[in-house]
C-alpha cells in the first residue's frame, strides 16, 4: 500500500478521524490500498519522515526543509484553511494575565507545541521572542505533544506557564475551541503569515501516479463529495506549492537555528 503520513499537529486520534475520508477517497481514485499513519509526538514522526517511511506526506515547512538537503520528498501542495493559503507563528496568553509584552515573559515558562522542530509553534514562536528583545536563557523552554495541547495548557496555567507558542490559526482549531472558552485567551504577538503547511509526495515514486495523486488532491475542492473531505480535514482545499514558497521559512530558520537550507 501507499502510506500516507500526516504529523501530530492535533491528538493522533483525532488526526487519524479526521483524514480517514481522504485517504479512502485515495483509495478509490489511485485502485490501490493507501494506509493513513500518525505518530503521538513530533519527534517520532520526524524519524519515520528520515527513514523515507511515507509515499504521501503532511507536515510542516520546517521538516520539509529539512528533507531538501536528500532530496527525498518533492514538495507540491499547501492547505488551504478557512479560505487562507498563509499562516504565521505566534504567541499565546491568557487576557487576565500580567503579560502584556514579549519582555514581561523574562524569567518566565514558554510552552512551545510539538517540539524544537515544530516550524510555527517553536521556530517562528522563537524567532518572535527573539524580535521583542528575550534571549536564549532569558526564559524556560517547555513543550508540549502538539501545538493545540500548548494553548489549553497556558490557558489553565498548568505548570506555572505564562505563554504558548503555536500557530496563529491554532486557536479556531476544533480541539482547542471544545475545551475552552478561546475568547480568555489572546495573541501577544503574531508573525508575517507565509505559506501554509505543506505536502510532499516521495521523490522515487512513479511519476504517473504523482500525477494521479495531484490530480486526485487538487479536484477536491471541485465537487460536493471533496468538499466534505475536506471540511473533516478542518481544509477548504489543497493548493499548488513548489520549493520557493518557502523560502520565508528559510529565513526564519536560519535566523533561530543558524541551519541553511
Amino acid at each position: 500500500p501507499l502510506i500516507m503520513g500526516v504529523f501530530p499537529r492535533q491528538h493522533p486520534a483525532i488526526t487519524m478521524e479526521n483524514f480517514t475520508a481522504m485517504r479512502k477517497y485515495l483509495h478509490g481514485k489511485l485502485g490501490r490500498r493507501v494506509h493513513l499513519e500518525t505518530t503521538d509526538e513530533f519527534k517520532d514522526f520526524w524519524e519515520n519522515v528520515k527513514k523515507g517511511r511515507y509515499d504521501i506526506v503532511h507536515f510542516n515547512q520546517y521538516h520539509y526543509l529539512m528533507t531538501t538537503k536528500t532530496k527525498s520528498y518533492e514538495v507540491f501542495a499547501m492547505n488551504e484553511e478557512g479560505g487562507k493559503a498563509k499562516l504565521g507563528g505566534a504567541i499565546v496568553v491568557r487576557k487576565d494575565s500580567d503579560i502584556k509584552n514579549i519582555m514581561d515573559l523574562k524569567g518566565r515558562k514558554v510552552l512551545f507545541g510539538g517540539g524544537p522542530k515544530a516550524m510555527l509553534s517553536y521556530v517562528h514562536a522563537t524567532y518572535l521572542l527573539r524580535q521583542g528583545g528575550l534571549k536564549e536563557g532569558d526564559y524556560e523552554v517547555m513543550f508540549a505533544k502538539n501545538p493545540a495541547s500548548a494553548i489549553v495548557s497556558a490557558y489553565f496555567g498548568l505548570w506555572g506557564v505564562a505563554a504558548a507558542g503555536a500557530g496563529d490559526a491554532a486557536l479556531k482549531l476544533p480541539f482547542v475551541s471544545q475545551q475552552i472558552d478561546v475568547n480568555q485567551l489572546q495573541i501577544l504577538v503574531a508573525g508575517e503569515e507565509n505559506a501554509h503547511l505543506p505536502w510532499a509526495l516521495k521523490a522515487g515514486l512513479d511519476p504517473m501516479l504523482k500525477d494521479k495523486i495531484k490530480a486526485a488532491l487538487f479536484a477536491l475542492k471541485n465537487t460536493p463529495e471533496g468538499k466534505k473531505i475536506l471540511k473533516k480535514a478542518s481544509l477548504t482545499a489543497l493548493l499548488p506549492a513548489q520549493d520557493t514558497d518557502f523560502d520565508p521559512h528559510r529565513k526564519i530558520v536560519k535566523a533561530v537555528t543558524g541551519e541553511e537550507y
